[in-house]
């Protein structure tokens, strides 16, 4: 049972952190949003200024932030696709060492 849900749960873990990075942004710019609209209904002197400074502030950190976790998502995804080739060819490797011997014992 737990053998079943752990062989889920780790499994394509590199398509899980690149949609982690994009749920990140969203989140990173909504927070964003949310601040300079609190800020500009504020309405005190220079409000306006704060709120285009940490819309424009926290959009930039969201991005930058969500780069660097999809960058370590694509990374782990071309690792394990590497990794599948390598086994590929190791079996490959291995079937053909093994006609290569029979056919030396005839």
């Amino acid at each position: 049972m737990f053998d079943e849900m752990f062989s889920k749960m780790f499994s394509n873990i590199g398509g899980k952190i690149k949609t982690l990075a994009k749920v990140v942004f969203i989140a990173g710019v909504a927070v964003s949003l949310i601040q300079a609209v609190t800020l500009w209904a504020a309405g005190y002197g220079g409000a306006y200024m704060a709120g285009l400074l940490t819309l424009a502030a926290g959009c930039l950190c969201s991005w930058a932030a969500s780069l660097l976790v999809y960058g370590f998502g694509e990374l782990i995804s071309r690792a394990a696709g590497i990794d599948e080739k390598v086994e590929e060819i190791d079996v490959n490797l291995a079937v053909a060492a093994e006609k290569d011997s029979a056919g030396r014992e005839e």
